[in-house]
């Protein structure tokens, strides 16, 4: 494991995507490139920096089709699958 994941930030903007678990009610700019990545896996999502409503939704959504547990927090499990599927689109 990289030592990276144990970087002290005291602003949420600088945290990496996968620094952190996500959940509503987060911001910064590892907010900012989930977003981007579920742009790919479900278009309709605008790109805020914030966890809201929003994003927690789509999170639920994608988890319940993806046999994760639907508790809108996007944790390990939950990224990699989004990962997954956002990488794996365009080799289809």
């Amino acid at each position: 494991m990289s030592s990276q994941k144990l970087t002290k930030a005291t602003d949420s903007t600088s945290f990496e995507l996968g620094d952190r678990d996500l959940l509503k009610g987060c911001e910064g700019k590892d907010v900012e490139q989930l977003q981007k990545l579920l742009i790919v896996v479900k278009k309709d999502i605008i790109i805020t920096g914030y966890f809201g409503n929003q994003t927690e939704g789509i999170v639920i959504k994608f988890q319940e089709l993806n046999e994760l547990r639907p508790n809108g927090v996007v944790d390990k499990k939950t990224l990699d699958a989004i990962k997954r599927k956002a990488y794996g689109l365009s080799g289809n």
